[in-house]
Protein backbone atom coordinates (compact mmCIF):
# COMPACT_ATOMS: atom_id res chain seq x y z
CA UNK A 1 0.00 0.00 0.00
CA UNK A 2 0.91 3.60 -0.60
CA UNK A 3 2.50 4.86 2.46
CA UNK A 4 4.63 7.61 1.31
CA UNK A 5 4.40 11.69 1.22
CA UNK A 6 2.52 13.76 -0.94
CA UNK A 7 3.68 17.27 -2.23
CA UNK A 8 0.85 20.23 -2.53
CA UNK A 9 1.24 23.08 -4.71
CA UNK A 10 -0.48 26.97 -3.74
CA UNK A 11 -4.02 27.37 -3.94
CA UNK A 12 -5.76 29.16 -6.83
CA UNK A 13 -9.23 31.14 -6.60
CA UNK A 14 -11.55 29.54 -8.46
CA UNK A 15 -15.90 29.36 -8.34
CA UNK A 16 -18.19 26.76 -7.22
CA UNK A 17 -15.03 24.01 -6.85
CA UNK A 18 -14.94 24.47 -10.70
CA UNK A 19 -11.48 23.02 -11.40
CA UNK A 20 -11.81 20.80 -14.42
CA UNK A 21 -8.65 18.46 -15.70
CA UNK A 22 -7.79 18.31 -19.77
CA UNK A 23 -8.36 14.60 -20.62
CA UNK A 24 -4.65 14.09 -21.35
CA UNK A 25 -3.74 15.42 -18.20
CA UNK A 26 -1.95 18.41 -19.37
CA UNK A 27 -4.08 20.88 -17.86
CA UNK A 28 -6.28 21.70 -15.36
CA UNK A 29 -9.19 24.74 -16.34
CA UNK A 30 -10.45 26.90 -13.73
CA UNK A 31 -13.10 29.83 -13.61
CA UNK A 32 -13.09 33.04 -12.00
CA UNK A 33 -16.49 35.11 -12.32
CA UNK A 34 -16.46 35.17 -16.40
CA UNK A 35 -12.71 34.41 -16.93
CA UNK A 36 -11.27 31.38 -17.73
CA UNK A 37 -7.42 30.24 -16.54
CA UNK A 38 -5.71 27.10 -18.11
CA UNK A 39 -2.53 26.21 -16.84
CA UNK A 40 -0.28 23.40 -16.75
CA UNK A 41 -0.34 20.99 -14.67
CA UNK A 42 3.68 20.29 -14.47
CA UNK A 43 4.53 24.58 -13.80
CA UNK A 44 1.27 25.75 -13.09
CA UNK A 45 2.39 28.27 -15.60
CA UNK A 46 -0.57 30.09 -17.11
CA UNK A 47 -0.98 29.13 -20.39
CA UNK A 48 -4.34 30.66 -21.42
CA UNK A 49 -6.49 33.43 -20.33
CA UNK A 50 -10.41 33.53 -21.87
CA UNK A 51 -12.91 36.22 -20.74
CA UNK A 52 -16.79 34.95 -21.67
CA UNK A 53 -19.56 37.58 -22.07
CA UNK A 54 -20.61 36.22 -18.62
CA UNK A 55 -20.67 34.09 -15.95
CA UNK A 56 -19.91 30.55 -16.21
CA UNK A 57 -22.27 28.22 -15.88
CA UNK A 58 -20.08 25.11 -17.05
CA UNK A 59 -16.82 24.30 -18.27
CA UNK A 60 -15.37 21.01 -19.89
CA UNK A 61 -12.62 19.69 -22.13
CA UNK A 62 -12.82 18.89 -25.86
CA UNK A 63 -11.71 15.05 -25.57
CA UNK A 64 -8.37 15.51 -27.57
CA UNK A 65 -7.82 18.18 -24.72
CA UNK A 66 -7.43 21.53 -27.65
CA UNK A 67 -10.47 23.30 -26.50
CA UNK A 68 -12.63 24.42 -23.57
CA UNK A 69 -15.99 24.89 -23.84
CA UNK A 70 -18.07 27.32 -21.58
CA UNK A 71 -21.52 27.79 -20.96
CA UNK A 72 -23.79 30.74 -19.91
CA UNK A 73 -27.64 29.33 -19.08
CA UNK A 74 -28.70 32.50 -18.90
CA UNK A 75 -27.43 34.01 -21.83
CA UNK A 76 -28.21 31.09 -23.84
CA UNK A 77 -24.46 31.13 -25.31
CA UNK A 78 -21.58 28.74 -25.22
CA UNK A 79 -17.95 30.25 -26.15
CA UNK A 80 -14.86 27.46 -27.38
CA UNK A 81 -11.80 28.67 -26.97
CA UNK A 82 -8.43 27.14 -28.42
CA UNK A 83 -5.48 26.23 -26.05
CA UNK A 84 -2.80 26.38 -28.61
CA UNK A 85 -4.18 29.50 -30.82
CA UNK A 86 -5.01 31.94 -28.39
CA UNK A 87 -6.64 34.18 -31.15
CA UNK A 88 -8.99 31.57 -32.25
CA UNK A 89 -12.57 31.52 -30.80
CA UNK A 90 -15.88 30.36 -31.42
CA UNK A 91 -19.48 31.53 -29.96
CA UNK A 92 -22.94 29.60 -29.64
CA UNK A 93 -26.17 31.89 -29.27
CA UNK A 94 -28.94 29.57 -29.13
CA UNK A 95 -31.37 32.40 -28.72
CA UNK A 96 -35.16 32.09 -27.55
CA UNK A 97 -34.44 28.43 -27.54
CA UNK A 98 -32.41 28.81 -24.50
CA UNK A 99 -29.04 26.20 -23.65
CA UNK A 100 -30.08 23.71 -20.63
CA UNK A 101 -27.08 21.54 -21.08
CA UNK A 102 -23.94 21.39 -23.79
CA UNK A 103 -20.95 18.70 -24.54
CA UNK A 104 -18.44 17.61 -26.79
CA UNK A 105 -18.73 14.52 -29.53
CA UNK A 106 -16.49 12.47 -29.37
CA UNK A 107 -14.83 13.73 -32.25
CA UNK A 108 -13.70 17.13 -30.57
CA UNK A 109 -15.16 19.01 -33.59
CA UNK A 110 -18.60 19.08 -33.01
CA UNK A 111 -20.68 20.48 -30.03
CA UNK A 112 -24.01 19.40 -28.82
CA UNK A 113 -26.47 21.23 -27.41
CA UNK A 114 -30.22 20.64 -25.81
CA UNK A 115 -32.59 23.67 -25.61
CA UNK A 116 -34.82 24.45 -22.78
CA UNK A 117 -38.26 22.33 -22.39
CA UNK A 118 -36.58 19.24 -24.57
CA UNK A 119 -37.58 21.04 -27.41
CA UNK A 120 -33.91 19.97 -29.66
CA UNK A 121 -31.08 18.84 -29.70
CA UNK A 122 -28.43 20.89 -31.76
CA UNK A 123 -24.96 19.55 -33.36
CA UNK A 124 -22.83 22.70 -34.09
CA UNK A 125 -19.94 21.60 -36.54
CA UNK A 126 -16.74 24.00 -35.57
CA UNK A 127 -15.36 22.46 -38.92
CA UNK A 128 -17.59 22.74 -41.47
CA UNK A 129 -19.89 25.60 -39.84
CA UNK A 130 -23.09 23.75 -40.41
CA UNK A 131 -25.86 23.00 -37.85
CA UNK A 132 -28.39 20.18 -37.86
CA UNK A 133 -31.31 19.07 -35.72
CA UNK A 134 -32.64 16.44 -33.72
CA UNK A 135 -36.36 17.29 -32.40
CA UNK A 136 -37.93 16.45 -29.09
CA UNK A 137 -35.79 14.38 -27.21
CA UNK A 138 -37.00 13.14 -24.03
CA UNK A 139 -34.37 14.34 -21.48
CA UNK A 140 -31.59 17.28 -22.63
CA UNK A 141 -29.08 16.30 -19.83
CA UNK A 142 -26.16 14.03 -19.87
CA UNK A 143 -28.50 11.03 -19.06
CA UNK A 144 -30.89 11.73 -22.26
CA UNK A 145 -27.80 11.03 -24.42
CA UNK A 146 -24.74 8.46 -24.71
CA UNK A 147 -21.57 7.77 -26.99
CA UNK A 148 -20.06 4.62 -27.97
CA UNK A 149 -16.82 4.17 -26.38
CA UNK A 150 -15.48 3.95 -30.03
CA UNK A 151 -17.10 7.64 -30.24
CA UNK A 152 -18.73 6.40 -34.17
CA UNK A 153 -22.36 6.57 -32.33
CA UNK A 154 -24.93 8.57 -30.76
CA UNK A 155 -27.81 7.24 -28.54
CA UNK A 156 -30.59 9.45 -27.69
CA UNK A 157 -33.63 8.73 -25.67
CA UNK A 158 -37.33 9.92 -27.33
CA UNK A 159 -40.66 9.63 -25.92
CA UNK A 160 -43.22 9.26 -28.25
CA UNK A 161 -47.27 8.11 -27.72
CA UNK A 162 -46.45 7.48 -24.21
CA UNK A 163 -43.68 5.05 -25.07
CA UNK A 164 -40.31 5.57 -24.84
CA UNK A 165 -37.45 4.65 -27.54
CA UNK A 166 -34.17 5.20 -28.57
CA UNK A 167 -32.71 6.63 -31.51
CA UNK A 168 -28.86 6.01 -32.92
CA UNK A 169 -27.12 8.55 -34.81
CA UNK A 170 -24.11 8.11 -36.73
CA UNK A 171 -21.64 11.07 -35.24
CA UNK A 172 -20.13 10.97 -39.10
CA UNK A 173 -22.55 11.84 -40.60
CA UNK A 174 -25.51 12.43 -37.93
CA UNK A 175 -28.11 10.36 -39.90
CA UNK A 176 -30.48 8.81 -37.75
CA UNK A 177 -29.39 4.95 -38.42
CA UNK A 178 -31.95 3.26 -36.01
CA UNK A 179 -34.84 3.79 -33.79
CA UNK A 180 -36.16 1.15 -31.58
CA UNK A 181 -38.61 0.84 -28.84
CA UNK A 182 -37.45 -0.57 -25.48
CA UNK A 183 -39.26 -1.89 -22.76
CA UNK A 184 -39.35 1.00 -19.87
CA UNK A 185 -41.94 2.59 -18.86
CA UNK A 186 -40.35 6.05 -18.31
CA UNK A 187 -36.80 5.84 -19.06
CA UNK A 188 -34.61 8.06 -17.27
CA UNK A 189 -31.11 7.40 -18.53
CA UNK A 190 -28.35 5.48 -21.29
CA UNK A 191 -25.14 4.24 -20.51
CA UNK A 192 -23.49 2.66 -23.42
CA UNK A 193 -20.98 -0.36 -21.84
CA UNK A 194 -17.04 0.42 -22.32
CA UNK A 195 -16.82 -1.86 -25.00
CA UNK A 196 -19.18 -0.18 -27.02
CA UNK A 197 -21.60 -2.71 -28.50
CA UNK A 198 -24.03 -2.64 -25.66
CA UNK A 199 -26.07 -0.14 -24.80
CA UNK A 200 -28.00 -0.11 -21.22
CA UNK A 201 -31.65 2.00 -20.83
CA UNK A 202 -32.07 2.70 -17.21
CA UNK A 203 -36.09 3.00 -16.18
CA UNK A 204 -37.52 5.76 -13.72
CA UNK A 205 -36.60 5.91 -9.99
CA UNK A 206 -40.18 4.52 -9.61
CA UNK A 207 -39.51 1.44 -11.62
CA UNK A 208 -36.36 -0.83 -10.78
CA UNK A 209 -35.83 -2.16 -14.42
CA UNK A 210 -32.83 -2.16 -16.90
CA UNK A 211 -32.79 -3.27 -20.33
CA UNK A 212 -29.66 -4.30 -22.38
CA UNK A 213 -29.62 -3.64 -26.35
CA UNK A 214 -27.50 -3.25 -29.03
CA UNK A 215 -27.10 -0.72 -31.76
CA UNK A 216 -29.62 -2.67 -34.12
CA UNK A 217 -32.55 -2.71 -31.52
CA UNK A 218 -32.22 -6.48 -30.02
CA UNK A 219 -33.04 -6.72 -27.19
CA UNK A 220 -30.05 -9.24 -25.03
CA UNK A 221 -32.04 -9.44 -21.73
CA UNK A 222 -34.15 -6.94 -19.26
CA UNK A 223 -33.35 -7.23 -15.40
CA UNK A 224 -36.12 -6.40 -13.13
CA UNK A 225 -35.17 -5.53 -9.30
CA UNK A 226 -38.04 -6.13 -6.50
CA UNK A 227 -41.57 -5.18 -7.34
CA UNK A 228 -41.66 -2.73 -3.62
CA UNK A 229 -40.42 0.61 -3.34
CA UNK A 230 -38.60 2.80 -5.23
CA UNK A 231 -35.80 1.50 -8.24
CA UNK A 232 -32.25 2.34 -9.23
CA UNK A 233 -30.51 5.58 -7.80
CA UNK A 234 -26.73 5.39 -9.01
CA UNK A 235 -25.26 2.76 -12.16
CA UNK A 236 -21.63 2.51 -13.36
CA UNK A 237 -20.15 0.06 -15.93
CA UNK A 238 -17.03 -1.58 -14.83
CA UNK A 239 -13.87 -0.81 -17.00
CA UNK A 240 -13.52 -3.85 -19.02
CA UNK A 241 -17.72 -3.53 -19.53
CA UNK A 242 -18.01 -7.38 -18.23
CA UNK A 243 -20.53 -6.18 -15.14
CA UNK A 244 -22.79 -3.46 -14.42
CA UNK A 245 -23.15 -1.77 -11.04
CA UNK A 246 -26.72 -0.67 -9.62
CA UNK A 247 -27.05 1.19 -6.63
CA UNK A 248 -30.65 0.94 -5.25
CA UNK A 249 -32.97 3.20 -2.97
CA UNK A 250 -33.32 -0.40 -1.52
CA UNK A 251 -29.50 0.20 0.26
CA UNK A 252 -28.72 -2.78 -1.72
CA UNK A 253 -25.82 -2.85 -4.34
CA UNK A 254 -26.15 -5.46 -7.54
CA UNK A 255 -24.09 -6.46 -9.85
CA UNK A 256 -25.23 -7.86 -13.15
CA UNK A 257 -23.47 -9.57 -15.83
CA UNK A 258 -23.66 -8.42 -18.86
CA UNK A 259 -23.12 -11.44 -21.13
CA UNK A 260 -26.42 -13.22 -19.48
CA UNK A 261 -27.60 -9.92 -17.97
CA UNK A 262 -28.32 -11.68 -14.34
CA UNK A 263 -27.99 -10.59 -10.74
CA UNK A 264 -24.69 -12.60 -9.90
CA UNK A 265 -24.34 -10.87 -6.52
CA UNK A 266 -26.38 -8.75 -3.84
CA UNK A 267 -24.57 -6.25 -1.62
CA UNK A 268 -26.41 -4.92 1.13
CA UNK A 269 -25.42 -2.11 3.36
CA UNK A 270 -26.13 -2.41 7.04
CA UNK A 271 -23.95 -3.20 10.11
CA UNK A 272 -24.93 -6.57 9.57
CA UNK A 273 -22.62 -6.62 6.35
CA UNK A 274 -19.66 -5.83 8.50
CA UNK A 275 -18.36 -9.45 9.71
CA UNK A 276 -15.19 -10.57 11.31
CA UNK A 277 -13.40 -10.92 7.97
CA UNK A 278 -14.01 -6.97 6.95
CA UNK A 279 -11.41 -4.07 8.01
CA UNK A 280 -12.73 -1.55 10.15
CA UNK A 281 -11.15 1.52 9.77
CA UNK A 282 -12.42 4.59 12.42
CA UNK A 283 -10.90 8.07 11.91
CA UNK A 284 -9.92 9.34 14.79
CA UNK A 285 -7.93 12.30 16.56
CA UNK A 286 -4.35 11.84 16.55
CA UNK A 287 -4.36 13.99 19.65
CA UNK A 288 -7.30 12.98 21.57
CA UNK A 289 -7.50 16.46 23.35
CA UNK A 290 -7.50 18.14 20.75
CA UNK A 291 -11.19 17.97 18.83
CA UNK A 292 -11.36 21.02 16.43
CA UNK A 293 -9.16 21.20 13.72
CA UNK A 294 -6.74 18.51 14.63
CA UNK A 295 -4.71 15.63 13.14
CA UNK A 296 -6.64 12.81 12.55
CA UNK A 297 -5.85 8.89 12.05
CA UNK A 298 -7.23 5.90 10.95
CA UNK A 299 -7.35 3.21 13.57
CA UNK A 300 -8.62 -0.52 13.07
CA UNK A 301 -11.45 -1.48 14.71
CA UNK A 302 -12.70 -5.17 15.53
CA UNK A 303 -16.16 -6.22 14.45
CA UNK A 304 -18.90 -6.72 15.21
CA UNK A 305 -19.78 -2.74 14.97
CA UNK A 306 -22.69 -0.35 14.87
CA UNK A 307 -23.06 2.29 12.40
CA UNK A 308 -24.95 5.14 13.37
CA UNK A 309 -27.35 5.36 10.81
CA UNK A 310 -28.87 8.78 9.59
CA UNK A 311 -32.72 9.53 10.22
CA UNK A 312 -34.88 10.12 7.08
CA UNK A 313 -37.95 11.94 7.69
CA UNK A 314 -40.03 10.54 4.85
CA UNK A 315 -42.55 13.15 4.72
CA UNK A 316 -40.17 15.80 3.06
CA UNK A 317 -39.83 15.93 -0.73
CA UNK A 318 -37.12 13.93 -2.42
CA UNK A 319 -35.73 12.18 0.91
CA UNK A 320 -31.52 10.89 0.94
CA UNK A 321 -31.79 7.41 1.14
CA UNK A 322 -29.88 4.80 -1.24
CA UNK A 323 -27.21 4.30 -2.63
CA UNK A 324 -25.65 7.36 -4.05
CA UNK A 325 -22.22 6.59 -5.52
CA UNK A 326 -21.03 3.83 -6.93
CA UNK A 327 -17.16 3.50 -8.79
CA UNK A 328 -15.28 1.21 -9.89
CA UNK A 329 -11.42 0.70 -9.63
CA UNK A 330 -9.42 1.08 -12.94
CA UNK A 331 -8.70 -3.04 -12.41
CA UNK A 332 -12.37 -4.11 -11.24
CA UNK A 333 -11.42 -6.35 -8.52
CA UNK A 334 -12.60 -3.48 -6.34
CA UNK A 335 -16.14 -1.98 -5.99
CA UNK A 336 -16.57 1.53 -3.78
CA UNK A 337 -19.85 2.70 -2.72
CA UNK A 338 -21.59 5.66 -0.66
CA UNK A 339 -25.22 4.82 1.01
CA UNK A 340 -27.27 7.67 2.58
CA UNK A 341 -28.48 5.96 5.21
CA UNK A 342 -24.22 6.01 6.15
CA UNK A 343 -23.16 9.11 5.27
CA UNK A 344 -19.76 9.17 7.10
CA UNK A 345 -19.15 5.84 5.67
CA UNK A 346 -17.27 4.52 2.59
CA UNK A 347 -17.77 0.87 1.79
CA UNK A 348 -15.16 -1.04 -0.48
CA UNK A 349 -16.23 -4.52 -1.77
CA UNK A 350 -14.00 -7.25 -2.75
CA UNK A 351 -15.57 -8.39 -6.46
CA UNK A 352 -13.17 -11.09 -7.11
CA UNK A 353 -13.64 -12.78 -3.40
CA UNK A 354 -17.50 -11.56 -3.45
CA UNK A 355 -16.99 -10.04 -0.39
CA UNK A 356 -17.30 -6.96 2.27
CA UNK A 357 -13.39 -6.01 2.11
CA UNK A 358 -13.22 -2.53 4.20
CA UNK A 359 -15.40 0.16 5.75
CA UNK A 360 -14.41 3.31 6.33
CA UNK A 361 -16.10 5.45 9.25
CA UNK A 362 -15.05 9.20 9.27
CA UNK A 363 -15.63 11.79 11.52
CA UNK A 364 -17.50 14.33 8.89
CA UNK A 365 -20.10 13.30 6.26
CA UNK A 366 -18.04 11.95 3.07
CA UNK A 367 -18.58 14.44 0.21
CA UNK A 368 -16.35 12.57 -2.98
CA UNK A 369 -15.05 9.49 -3.82
CA UNK A 370 -12.38 8.75 -6.36
CA UNK A 371 -10.28 6.15 -7.57
CA UNK A 372 -7.03 6.82 -8.93
CA UNK A 373 -6.38 6.64 -12.64
CA UNK A 374 -2.97 4.78 -12.78
CA UNK A 375 -3.38 1.24 -13.87
CA UNK A 376 -1.20 -0.44 -11.99
CA UNK A 377 -2.56 1.19 -8.14
CA UNK A 378 -5.66 0.15 -6.02
CA UNK A 379 -5.92 3.50 -4.61
CA UNK A 380 -9.51 5.25 -3.30
CA UNK A 381 -9.25 8.97 -2.50
CA UNK A 382 -12.19 10.51 -0.37
CA UNK A 383 -12.77 14.09 0.84
CA UNK A 384 -15.20 14.55 3.44
CA UNK A 385 -14.83 18.69 3.39
CA UNK A 386 -11.94 18.59 5.98
CA UNK A 387 -8.64 19.80 6.02
CA UNK A 388 -7.38 16.57 4.45
CA UNK A 389 -7.81 13.97 2.30
CA UNK A 390 -8.00 10.41 2.84
CA UNK A 391 -6.35 7.06 1.14
CA UNK A 392 -7.83 3.41 0.80
CA UNK A 393 -5.54 0.23 -0.50
CA UNK A 394 -5.78 -2.88 -0.41
CA UNK A 395 -3.21 -3.16 2.50
CA UNK A 396 -3.61 -0.09 4.18
CA UNK A 397 -5.57 3.40 5.12
CA UNK A 398 -4.04 7.07 5.72
CA UNK A 399 -4.82 10.14 6.52
CA UNK A 400 -2.90 13.17 5.27
CA UNK A 401 -3.63 16.92 6.11
CA UNK A 402 -3.62 19.60 3.52
CA UNK A 403 -0.92 22.12 4.78
CA UNK A 404 -3.23 24.72 3.72
CA UNK A 405 -4.83 27.43 6.27
CA UNK A 406 -8.37 26.62 6.25
CA UNK A 407 -8.50 24.45 3.01
CA UNK A 408 -11.63 22.43 3.20
CA UNK A 409 -11.33 19.62 0.68
CA UNK A 410 -14.85 18.39 -0.87
CA UNK A 411 -13.86 17.12 -3.99
CA UNK A 412 -10.93 15.48 -5.92
CA UNK A 413 -9.73 14.58 -9.07
CA UNK A 414 -7.04 11.72 -10.16
CA UNK A 415 -4.25 12.68 -12.88
CA UNK A 416 -1.19 11.67 -14.23
CA UNK A 417 1.17 14.24 -14.70
CA UNK A 418 3.90 11.95 -15.35
CA UNK A 419 5.13 8.40 -15.50
CA UNK A 420 6.21 7.64 -12.32
CA UNK A 421 3.57 9.01 -10.27
CA UNK A 422 0.15 10.11 -10.16
CA UNK A 423 -1.34 13.90 -8.55
CA UNK A 424 -4.69 15.15 -7.30
CA UNK A 425 -6.44 18.21 -8.25
CA UNK A 426 -8.07 19.14 -4.45
CA UNK A 427 -11.20 21.32 -4.29
CA UNK A 428 -13.16 23.58 -1.84
CA UNK A 429 -16.01 26.48 -3.21
CA UNK A 430 -13.60 28.67 -3.37
CA UNK A 431 -9.91 27.52 -4.01
CA UNK A 432 -8.24 24.44 -5.62
CA UNK A 433 -4.73 23.12 -5.29
CA UNK A 434 -2.69 20.07 -6.66
CA UNK A 435 -1.14 17.10 -4.96
CA UNK A 436 1.47 14.67 -6.48
CA UNK A 437 2.60 11.28 -4.97
CA UNK A 438 5.99 11.07 -4.17
CA UNK A 439 7.33 8.18 -6.35
CA UNK A 440 8.20 5.08 -3.91
CA UNK A 441 11.92 4.72 -3.87
CA UNK A 442 13.14 1.87 -5.77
Amino acid sequence: GWEGDMDFTSTFQTSACRAVLSPDSRFVASTKGHQVYVRETKTLRIKQLYACVDKIDDLQWSPDSKYVLCCMVKQAKVQVWSVDQSEWTCKIDEGPSGIAYATWSPDSRHIITASDFNLRLTIWSLVRRRVLYIKFPKNGTEHGLSFSSDGSYMAVLFRENSKDSVGIFSTESWEELKRFEVHTKDAARLEWAPSGKLLAVIDSQLEYDVGLYVADGNCLGRWSGPNQGLGVRSAEWSVSGRFMALGGFDNELRLLNSSTWKEIVNFSHSSQSVDATVLCYKEESEDRNVRVDGRTVYSLVEPPIVLQQAKVDPLKPDPKIGISCVRWSAGTRYLSSLSESFPSVVWVWDVEEVKLHSVLIHRSNVRHIEWDVADDVDRLVIATGEQSVCFWTPQCASVVRVPIEGFRCHSVSSFLPSSRASGLVLKERERFCLGIFSPEED
